[in-house]
């Protein structure tokens, strides 16, 4: 039986180009706490990491450092412009999904009255979305 397979999706990969100056360059792994957590099952998984190398790549050097991050680091990298990965990453994911996802719960505006919050409506949400997940658990 083959070893089960992991396809890990991230914004940044587990590396950092390091370029020496004589403009060789290496990869090091990057230190964090999601790297860390999953060092252990690489050994247990077919496991590919997939994410922006975090600089811009030339085109014209893209195959060399995708064919060697993969041999080295079992990693392949999406090739972004400095410009689309700010405006995808800070500007978009940081700045709208990250609220949006993790300031919850949010005020509540009333109709010509103040800013407020009302708990009801938000236990309200909370049970329906329980309700969401059990029935997708029976699904």
């Amino acid at each position: 039986m083959g070893k089960n397979r992991l396809l890990m999706v991230s914004n940044r990969l587990p590396v950092s180009r390091v370029v020496a100056s004589d403009g060789s360059y290496s990869f090091e792994m990057s230190s964090g706490g999601l790297v860390t957590a999953l060092s252990g099952v690489q050994n247990d998984l077919d496991f590919i990491w997939i994410g922006w190398l975090g600089c811009e790549i030339p085109l014209e050097e893209q195959p060399t450092v995708r064919r060697r991050l993969l041999a080295e680091h079992n990693c392949l990298p999406v090739f972004l412009s400095a410009d689309l990965a700010h405006k995808y990453y800070n500007e978009f994911s940081n700045g709208v999904l990250w609220p949006l996802f993790h300031y919850c719960p949010l005020p509540m505006y009333k109709a010509g009255g103040e800013r407020k919050f009302d708990m009801d409506l938000w236990s309200a949400y909370c049970e329906a979305n329980i309700a969401f997940a059990e029935v997708g658990k029976r699904t």
